[in-house]
Order: C-alpha cells, then structure tokens, then sequence
C-alpha cells in the first residue's frame, strides 16, 4: 500500500520540524499554519515521530574508525600527489 503525503500533511511536517509552513504565494514564503486545517495532521506527525524515539538506535559498524581513517590518509595522499603535481607541471593520473 502506497500512501501519498498530502498537502495539509506537508504542511504539519513542516510546522513540526520548522515551526512555519512554506507558503510560495506570501510574499515572505512563510506563513503560520492553519490550525483548523492541519491540526488532525500535526498530531499524526507528532504521534508517528513518538514512535520512532522509541526505536532502538543503530550501533556503527565495528570497522568505522578503520574506514575513517584510511580515507583521511587516502585523501591526504591524494592531495600531497595534486600539490607536487602542480609543482611539476604533470597532470595527476586518473
């Protein structure tokens, strides 16, 4: 089942997360919700982000520090490779 977000519902996601809903057609393009229109949506909101608080959060990868730091020293090398590149006047292999 697909379930497609209307426009009431963006709004209250918006009002939820920014506290303003988007409005193109204002000339600032923000204008405060109406309560009567989005209200039943802002509590949907508020009732699906209370279920996920409670969902357990996901433990990094065991091998992230790992990962990390080889890209900071492959990207170290790499741009220690451009400078002298620069200064030879070669263009660095791709």
């Amino acid at each position: 089942m697909v379930t497609k977000l209307s426009d009431d519902d963006r709004r209250a996601i918006d009002f939820v997360f920014d506290k303003t809903c988007i409005n193109a057609a204002s000339p600032s393009g923000f204008l405060p919700p109406d309560k009567a229109v989005v209200s039943q949506s802002i509590q949907s909101v508020e009732k699906i982000l209370s279920v996920l608080k409670h969902l357990p959060a996901a433990e990094p990868s065991q091998d992230l520090v790992a990962r990390t730091l080889r890209r900071c020293e492959q990207a170290s090398l790499s741009a220690e490779a451009a400078h002298q590149d620069a200064h030879t006047g070669q263009q660095p292999a791709a």
